[in-house]
Protein backbone atom coordinates (compact mmCIF):
# COMPACT_ATOMS: atom_id res chain seq x y z
CA UNK A 1 0.00 0.00 0.00
CA UNK A 2 2.85 2.40 0.84
CA UNK A 3 4.42 1.69 -2.54
CA UNK A 4 1.17 2.48 -4.33
CA UNK A 5 0.80 5.71 -2.34
CA UNK A 6 4.35 6.72 -3.17
CA UNK A 7 3.83 6.11 -6.88
CA UNK A 8 0.60 8.12 -6.75
CA UNK A 9 2.29 11.03 -5.02
CA UNK A 10 5.02 11.08 -7.66
CA UNK A 11 2.37 11.18 -10.38
CA UNK A 12 0.48 14.05 -8.73
CA UNK A 13 3.68 15.94 -7.99
CA UNK A 14 4.83 15.70 -11.59
CA UNK A 15 1.46 16.99 -12.79
CA UNK A 16 1.35 19.85 -10.32
CA UNK A 17 4.82 20.95 -11.33
CA UNK A 18 3.93 21.35 -14.98
CA UNK A 19 4.78 17.87 -16.29
CA UNK A 20 1.40 16.30 -17.09
CA UNK A 21 1.31 12.59 -17.83
CA UNK A 22 -2.46 12.22 -18.23
CA UNK A 23 -5.28 14.09 -19.91
CA UNK A 24 -6.43 15.59 -16.62
CA UNK A 25 -3.94 18.26 -15.66
CA UNK A 26 -3.32 20.82 -12.95
CA UNK A 27 -1.82 24.22 -13.54
CA UNK A 28 1.43 25.15 -11.86
CA UNK A 29 0.82 26.70 -8.45
CA UNK A 30 1.36 30.46 -8.80
CA UNK A 31 -1.24 31.66 -6.29
CA UNK A 32 0.20 33.76 -3.48
CA UNK A 33 -0.17 32.77 0.15
CA UNK A 34 -2.40 35.69 1.19
CA UNK A 35 -4.93 34.87 -1.55
CA UNK A 36 -5.12 31.27 -0.38
CA UNK A 37 -5.74 32.37 3.20
CA UNK A 38 -8.35 34.97 2.27
CA UNK A 39 -10.38 32.51 0.20
CA UNK A 40 -10.31 29.61 2.67
CA UNK A 41 -12.57 29.21 5.70
CA UNK A 42 -10.07 27.09 7.61
CA UNK A 43 -6.26 27.14 7.48
CA UNK A 44 -4.36 24.55 9.52
CA UNK A 45 -0.73 23.78 10.20
CA UNK A 46 0.34 20.18 10.79
CA UNK A 47 1.36 16.89 9.19
CA UNK A 48 -0.11 14.33 6.81
CA UNK A 49 -0.03 10.96 8.56
CA UNK A 50 -1.80 8.73 6.06
CA UNK A 51 -3.34 8.59 2.58
CA UNK A 52 -6.13 6.38 1.28
CA UNK A 53 -6.76 6.25 -2.48
CA UNK A 54 -10.27 6.25 -3.88
CA UNK A 55 -11.23 2.84 -5.30
CA UNK A 56 -12.84 4.16 -8.46
CA UNK A 57 -10.42 7.02 -9.13
CA UNK A 58 -6.77 6.66 -8.24
CA UNK A 59 -6.16 10.38 -8.70
CA UNK A 60 -8.35 11.23 -5.71
CA UNK A 61 -7.45 10.39 -2.13
CA UNK A 62 -8.32 11.06 1.52
CA UNK A 63 -5.76 12.32 4.02
CA UNK A 64 -5.42 11.71 7.74
CA UNK A 65 -4.04 15.02 8.98
CA UNK A 66 -2.63 15.83 12.40
CA UNK A 67 -3.34 19.45 13.31
CA UNK A 68 -0.77 21.28 15.41
CA UNK A 69 -2.20 24.78 15.02
CA UNK A 70 -5.20 26.55 13.51
CA UNK A 71 -4.20 29.70 11.64
CA UNK A 72 -7.70 30.67 10.47
CA UNK A 73 -11.17 29.58 11.49
CA UNK A 74 -12.47 27.96 14.66
CA UNK A 75 -10.66 25.32 16.68
CA UNK A 76 -10.78 21.82 15.20
CA UNK A 77 -9.84 18.37 16.55
CA UNK A 78 -6.21 17.31 16.46
CA UNK A 79 -6.90 14.56 13.94
CA UNK A 80 -9.04 15.44 10.95
CA UNK A 81 -9.81 13.78 7.62
CA UNK A 82 -9.34 15.70 4.39
CA UNK A 83 -11.45 14.19 1.61
CA UNK A 84 -11.49 14.76 -2.15
CA UNK A 85 -7.83 15.75 -2.36
CA UNK A 86 -5.59 15.17 -5.38
CA UNK A 87 -6.65 15.87 -8.96
CA UNK A 88 -10.32 16.83 -9.01
CA UNK A 89 -12.36 17.48 -12.13
CA UNK A 90 -13.36 21.14 -12.62
CA UNK A 91 -10.66 22.29 -10.22
CA UNK A 92 -7.45 23.97 -11.33
CA UNK A 93 -5.20 23.23 -8.34
CA UNK A 94 -3.92 19.86 -7.13
CA UNK A 95 -3.06 18.61 -3.66
CA UNK A 96 -0.22 16.23 -2.83
CA UNK A 97 0.12 16.08 1.00
CA UNK A 98 3.43 14.17 1.01
CA UNK A 99 3.90 11.78 3.92
CA UNK A 100 6.85 12.14 6.29
CA UNK A 101 7.62 15.55 4.81
CA UNK A 102 7.16 17.59 7.93
CA UNK A 103 4.88 20.54 8.52
CA UNK A 104 2.27 21.49 5.92
CA UNK A 105 -0.18 24.39 5.70
CA UNK A 106 -3.54 23.22 4.33
CA UNK A 107 -6.37 25.40 3.02
CA UNK A 108 -9.75 23.83 3.78
CA UNK A 109 -13.52 24.09 3.91
CA UNK A 110 -15.79 22.32 6.37
CA UNK A 111 -17.56 19.33 4.81
CA UNK A 112 -21.19 20.14 5.63
CA UNK A 113 -22.29 16.56 4.90
CA UNK A 114 -20.05 15.07 7.60
CA UNK A 115 -19.05 15.76 11.20
CA UNK A 116 -16.62 18.39 12.48
CA UNK A 117 -13.59 16.20 11.76
CA UNK A 118 -14.08 16.08 7.97
CA UNK A 119 -12.88 18.79 5.59
CA UNK A 120 -12.30 19.26 1.87
CA UNK A 121 -9.51 21.28 0.23
CA UNK A 122 -10.25 24.64 -1.29
CA UNK A 123 -9.02 24.97 -4.87
CA UNK A 124 -5.45 25.61 -3.76
CA UNK A 125 -2.29 23.56 -3.42
CA UNK A 126 -1.05 23.10 0.14
CA UNK A 127 2.10 24.92 1.22
CA UNK A 128 5.10 22.94 2.44
CA UNK A 129 6.81 24.52 5.41
CA UNK A 130 10.30 24.10 4.05
CA UNK A 131 12.16 27.40 3.82
CA UNK A 132 12.31 31.05 4.85
CA UNK A 133 9.83 32.06 2.15
CA UNK A 134 7.07 30.25 4.04
CA UNK A 135 8.07 31.95 7.29
CA UNK A 136 8.02 35.31 5.51
CA UNK A 137 4.56 34.59 4.10
CA UNK A 138 3.25 33.82 7.60
CA UNK A 139 4.88 36.95 9.02
CA UNK A 140 3.52 39.23 6.29
CA UNK A 141 -0.06 37.91 6.34
CA UNK A 142 -2.08 39.84 8.92
CA UNK A 143 -4.88 38.61 11.18
CA UNK A 144 -3.69 35.00 11.37
CA UNK A 145 -4.45 33.10 14.58
CA UNK A 146 -2.49 30.69 16.77
CA UNK A 147 -5.21 28.37 18.07
CA UNK A 148 -4.56 24.90 19.43
CA UNK A 149 -6.79 21.87 18.69
CA UNK A 150 -9.93 21.43 20.80
CA UNK A 151 -8.37 18.66 22.89
CA UNK A 152 -5.80 21.08 24.30
CA UNK A 153 -6.63 23.65 26.95
CA UNK A 154 -3.65 25.99 26.63
CA UNK A 155 -1.35 27.42 24.02
CA UNK A 156 1.67 25.47 22.94
CA UNK A 157 4.88 26.09 21.07
CA UNK A 158 3.59 24.10 18.11
CA UNK A 159 2.27 27.19 16.32
CA UNK A 160 4.60 29.07 14.00
CA UNK A 161 5.13 32.81 14.33
CA UNK A 162 2.43 34.65 12.39
CA UNK A 163 1.47 38.25 11.50
CA UNK A 164 4.67 39.64 13.03
CA UNK A 165 5.31 42.28 10.36
CA UNK A 166 4.88 45.81 11.81
CA UNK A 167 2.21 46.50 9.18
CA UNK A 168 0.01 44.02 11.05
CA UNK A 169 0.22 45.94 14.36
CA UNK A 170 -2.87 47.94 15.40
CA UNK A 171 -2.70 51.51 14.12
CA UNK A 172 -5.69 52.88 16.03
CA UNK A 173 -3.65 54.58 18.75
CA UNK A 174 -1.60 56.52 16.23
CA UNK A 175 -4.63 58.65 15.40
CA UNK A 176 -5.70 59.54 18.94
CA UNK A 177 -4.26 60.88 22.17
CA UNK A 178 -4.74 59.97 25.82
CA UNK A 179 -6.40 62.78 27.74
CA UNK A 180 -5.97 60.87 31.02
CA UNK A 181 -2.18 60.86 30.97
CA UNK A 182 -0.24 59.10 33.70
CA UNK A 183 -2.52 56.08 34.04
CA UNK A 184 0.06 53.60 32.70
CA UNK A 185 -2.61 52.02 30.47
CA UNK A 186 -2.85 51.92 26.71
CA UNK A 187 -3.90 55.18 25.07
CA UNK A 188 -7.61 55.77 25.35
CA UNK A 189 -9.34 55.77 22.00
CA UNK A 190 -11.14 59.09 21.72
CA UNK A 191 -12.16 60.16 18.20
CA UNK A 192 -10.75 63.62 17.47
CA UNK A 193 -9.21 63.66 20.93
CA UNK A 194 -6.64 66.43 20.51
CA UNK A 195 -8.99 68.79 18.69
CA UNK A 196 -11.69 68.12 21.26
CA UNK A 197 -9.32 69.13 24.03
CA UNK A 198 -8.31 72.34 22.25
CA UNK A 199 -11.94 73.25 21.55
CA UNK A 200 -12.84 72.70 25.22
CA UNK A 201 -10.01 74.96 26.34
CA UNK A 202 -11.06 77.66 23.90
CA UNK A 203 -14.69 77.36 25.03
CA UNK A 204 -13.75 77.66 28.71
CA UNK A 205 -11.48 80.63 27.99
CA UNK A 206 -14.23 82.38 26.10
CA UNK A 207 -16.73 81.74 28.89
CA UNK A 208 -14.32 83.11 31.48
CA UNK A 209 -13.65 86.20 29.40
CA UNK A 210 -17.36 86.86 28.99
CA UNK A 211 -17.88 86.40 32.71
CA UNK A 212 -15.05 88.80 33.58
CA UNK A 213 -16.28 91.38 31.10
CA UNK A 214 -19.80 91.14 32.51
CA UNK A 215 -18.58 91.67 36.06
CA UNK A 216 -16.40 94.64 35.05
CA UNK A 217 -19.15 96.33 33.09
CA UNK A 218 -21.57 95.83 35.98
CA UNK A 219 -19.18 97.49 38.41
CA UNK A 220 -18.74 100.47 36.10
CA UNK A 221 -22.53 100.96 35.79
CA UNK A 222 -22.92 100.97 39.59
CA UNK A 223 -20.20 103.60 39.96
CA UNK A 224 -21.82 105.84 37.35
CA UNK A 225 -25.24 105.51 39.03
CA UNK A 226 -23.79 106.53 42.42
CA UNK A 227 -22.07 109.54 40.86
CA UNK A 228 -25.27 110.72 39.17
CA UNK A 229 -27.21 110.28 42.43
CA UNK A 230 -24.61 112.35 44.29
CA UNK A 231 -24.75 115.13 41.70
CA UNK A 232 -28.55 115.20 41.87
CA UNK A 233 -28.54 115.59 45.66
CA UNK A 234 -25.96 118.37 45.46
CA UNK A 235 -28.04 120.22 42.86
CA UNK A 236 -31.21 120.03 44.99
CA UNK A 237 -29.42 121.38 48.09
CA UNK A 238 -27.93 124.30 46.20
CA UNK A 239 -31.37 125.40 45.11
Amino acid sequence: MNAISTIFLLIVASICHGKPISKRQCVKDTIDFATKVENSSVVVYGKANGIKLEKNNRLIFNVTFEVDCILKGSRVPRYITITQAGIIENKTSCQVFPLDWGNIIAFLEQDSLNDSTVFTPTDFTEVLFDDDSTRDALANTCNLKQLVPVEESSNSDACPAVSTNPICAPTTNKNYIDLNGGSGLSPTVIPGGSQLSIDNIRSKSLSTQIDVDTKTNGANLINISILLLFLSISFVRSN
